[in-house]
Formats: structure tokens, C-alpha cells, sequence
């Protein structure tokens, strides 16, 4: 389920999905996140600064367990295929 994000922008005709993981809990109205003005951008995510990996430090991780997602944006520069041959020529240490 992680790489179905990779084809939102192809099975969905929407111009923008909020993606939530099943485990995200909201407490309150999302409003203020839904209207985010992300024109020109692809994806928003929320990072988490700082990840200890086996010993090495990673920064600037994005936790993709919510997503305000830019689905026209994405369809325009072929996001999902540029996605689709990074993952299959890069080793990512997360799975997101």
C-alpha cells in the first residue's frame, strides 16, 4: 500500500486528495490543511527533522502518513513515472 501514492495522479481524476494513513488520528477539522495552496509544488508532507538508521543520522524525512497531495501538478511533469524509475534505481532506507 505504501507505493499506491505513486498512482494517485493515474487512477484518480481528482485535482488534489489529502492522503491520511489508517493509523493517523484527527482532532481537529482539516480545513486549514486542505486549503494549503500547493500550486507548483508536487506533494506537502510533514517532516520529522531527525531519524537514527542503524547508527547514521538521516534529516529532512517526510513521514508520508499524511500527504496533501497535488495530483494535477503531478500529472503534468509524469510524476509517477519519474517515481516508478527512481525507486527501481535508488535503495531508499523507508519504505515511504
Amino acid at each position: 500500500m505504501t507505493l499506491i501514492r505513486c498512482f494517485l495522479p493515474e487512477i484518480l481524476s481528482e485535482e488534489k486528495v489529502l492522503w491520511l494513513d489508517v493509523d493517523t488520528l484527527v482532532l481537529k477539522p482539516i480545513d486549514d490543511l486542505w486549503n494549503k495552496d500547493i500550486d507548483g509544488f508536487a506533494i506537502m508532507g510533514w517532516s520529522e527533522p531527525v531519524h537514527q538508521i542503524k547508527r547514521k543520522i538521516c534529516f529532512g524525512y517526510v513521514n508520508a502518513g499524511v500527504l496533501l497531495m497535488n495530483l494535477k501538478f503531478m500529472r503534468e511533469i509524469k510524476a509517477t513515472e519519474k517515481m516508478v524509475r527512481l525507486l527501481n534505481e535508488t535503495f531508499y532506507p523507508f519504505a515511504d
